[in-house]
């Protein structure tokens, strides 16, 4: 799978982090990593970037510890600032978290493409 330039995978929790590791690993090269560091403290993070073999992320943001709001508001503008200079060919995120949310805002503000990755229903 080649993409027409690189994707950025946006995450920033735990569980967005294990479900988008296939995705960064098949794109490889293709694939910006940006981390904005909702979860920062290496127990919630770090260990997973290694043992999923993800490696390093390119950008990381540091949002980690502010409130909800001031997290999106972070975020949306950190992402969208990355997102204007380095005009990837989508901006990928997952879930329902702060992160999610401010990719997703941050990638319509500079009119790039978003993919929208959802783990599926949890009623079971």
């Amino acid at each position: 799978m080649r993409a027409r330039g690189p994707v950025a995978i946006v995450f920033g929790t735990r569980p967005e982090l294990v479900k988008l590791a296939g995705l960064a690993r098949r794109l490889g090269p293709d694939a910006v990593l940006v981390n904005t560091g909702q979860h920062w403290d290496d127990a919630m993070s770090g260990v997973f970037l290694r043992d999923l073999g993800v490696g390093r992320p390119h950008h990381v943001l540091v949002i980690g510890g502010l409130t909800r709001g001031e997290q999106i508001g972070e975020a949306t503008t950190g992402l969208s600032r990355l997102l204007a200079s380095e005009r990837p060919a989508a901006v990928v995120v997952q879930g329902d978290t702060n992160s999610a949310l401010a990719g997703g805002l941050a990638a319509n503000a500079v009119e790039v493409p978003l993919v929208h990755l959802e783990a599926g229903l949890r009623s079971f």
